[in-house]
């Protein structure tokens, strides 16, 4: 009886050093229903368990080969086949390539008709591998050749940055409000957005911190986030020192 009230008693000090331990390095709060982690120490000390490899590289300042001379790259996708998708968004193209980093194609051009980019800022590919172009106020989508399908006019600041979700819907990263005239009003139109094939606005949520200031607004809730295949979304607020996980 002796040894197990010994043991026990251990147990029970080996388990309070470690939750003090744990909760030296980071505490746990419940924000309106979403749980927050508040990280005060790195977690994994001197030993960070993600190393990062050079794996690959296409293009090169100093190529001959018109198909790897990039201007402006703005945005890169990756198809379900591994196929790479550049946005040349200098060159108002789309460069394909396998994923050796071979080149297979090229599409688009500078104007305003089919298959034609005025402004292009960002890409994705659809599960069904039809390529989405964002570029500023019409949003053109193309099918896995180049050749343009349709093209959707959006309201401007409704969808920039945006990801294709495994649903078939999108979500976008809004503009936030920038100007004088906002000064002081309320600031909590959610910044993450998404829409269904139409561009219509099925849920929003991610709402910003509103500084009572319209300058320290803008930058305060700038998010750069990407999706996982379950379609988990993670947000990164770089000046708030935090990411969410939705």
């Amino acid at each position: 009886m002796k040894k197990s009230a010994i043991l026990i008693a251990l147990l029970c000090i080996c388990l309070s050093i470690f939750c003090s331990r744990q909760e030296e390095n980071f505490s746990v709060e419940v924000i309106n229903g979403v749980r927050h982690v508040h990280n005060y120490a790195p977690q994994w000390g001197d030993e960070p368990k993600v190393s990062l490899e050079f794996v690959q590289q296409i293009g090169d300042l100093d190529t001959e080969d018109e198909n790897f001379q990039l201007y402006r790259p703005n945005d890169v996708a990756v198809d379900g086949e591994g196929n790479i998708y550049i946005l040349d968004a200098g060159n108002y193209r789309i460069q394909k390539y396998d994923e050796q980093g071979t080149f297979i194609a090229s599409f688009g051009r500078q104007g305003e008709g089919p298959g034609e980019f005025r402004f292009p800022n960002s890409i994705q590919v659809s599960p069904d591998k039809n390529i989405y172009v964002d570029d500023i106020l019409r949003t053109v989508v193309l099918n896995s050749a180049g050749k343009e399908l349709r093209g959707l006019r959006v309201e401007e600041g409704r969808f920039f940055r945006f990801k294709v979700l495994s649903s078939g819907e999108f979500i976008s990263y809004g503009f936030l409000k920038l100007g004088a005239e906002y000064d002081g009003k309320p600031f909590n139109e959610p910044i993450l957005k998404v829409f269904d094939d139409d561009l219509n606005i099925v849920r929003e949520f991610c709402i910003p911190l509103d500084t009572g200031n319209w300058f320290t607004n803008r930058s305060m809730n700038e998010v750069k986030y990407t999706i996982d295949n379950d379609d988990n979304i993670y947000v990164a607020f770089a000046l708030q020192n935090r990411i969410d996980k939705l």
